[in-house]
């Protein structure tokens, strides 16, 4: 194992300061240490000076521009991470991601840190599908995207992994009764699931997580084995129907 990736895929407006700077601030508790870094360039060299600031700078979009793409750090932790929002929602959706070294995972208690990360990035970033797992696992999906190009979110999802979050919609979807037969399931009461497939990632197989995509429908997500097409909205629901269903 590499890293532990997590990320957080969205359909709501990500575009106001304040939210940015409460959700740092959450972070930074969780952690236990300080946001160093937030730049538009990898490398990132940009330090942070406050997190009023880092807010402001999330969502500072030029005269021209319809997009940001930014990457943070913490430095003491060796933690990076990355958010490309968009001005307006149209075709594209917005996603934050983490990326958490090896090390960070090997101190006792920081898988339940990585847990409550996960959980605090779907209480606060509205996402209608989010994820955690080892890189390589998620690295191992990029050998389709090369094939036959990037995953469309309104074509199929990526899988079901480590933990995983579906909002209330796609719970809908898939239907309530197929995830209150699997393990490791919490219905929330807005109606979102969250699945935990084990203690940590290094204890899962690729059958288990298969399986459990294979439960909830697997024409739903990416099939490294199927070369077949499929159409917008006919396995995932399309960004405009998930616009119409806030997640938070």
């Amino acid at each position: 194992m590499k890293e532990i990736w997590i990320s957080f895929h969205s359909v709501a407006r990500w575009t106001q300061a304040q939210n940015w700077t409460a959700y740092f601030q959450r972070v930074e508790e969780f952690l236990a240490a300080p946001l160093t870094h937030l730049d538009t360039n990898d490398p990132i060299r940009r330090k942070v000076s406050s997190l009023h600031d880092a807010g402001e700078y999330v969502c500072a979009f030029g005269p021209h521009e319809d997009s940001r793409w930014l990457f943070g750090r913490f430095k003491s932790l060796g933690i990076d991470f990355s958010i490309r929002h968009f001005r307006k929602l149209e075709r594209w959706d917005n996603c934050f991601s983490w990326h958490i070294p090896a090390r960070y995972c090997a101190v006792p208690g920081r898988w339940e840190t990585i847990k409550q990360l996960f959980v605090l990035g779907n209480d606060c970033l509205n996402p209608f599908y989010s994820y955690a797992d080892t890189s390589d696992t998620m690295a191992a999906l990029a050998e389709k995207e090369k094939v036959s190009g990037a995953c469309d979110l309104e074509t199929e999802l990526l899988g079901v992994f480590w933990l995983t979050y579906f909002c209330p919609a796609y719970v809908k979807f898939f239907g309530q009764d197929r995830f209150v037969t699997l393990p490791g399931v919490k219905i929330a009461v807005d109606g979102s699931a969250a699945i935990q497939l084990a203690e940590t990632p290094l204890l899962l197989s690729p059958e288990h997580r298969n399986h459990t995509a294979s439960a909830l429908g697997q024409a739903s997500f990416v099939d490294m084995a199927d070369g077949g097409l499929k159409r917008c909205g006919q396995y995932a629901l399309t960004f405009e129907q998930l616009a119409t269903h806030p997640c938070g």
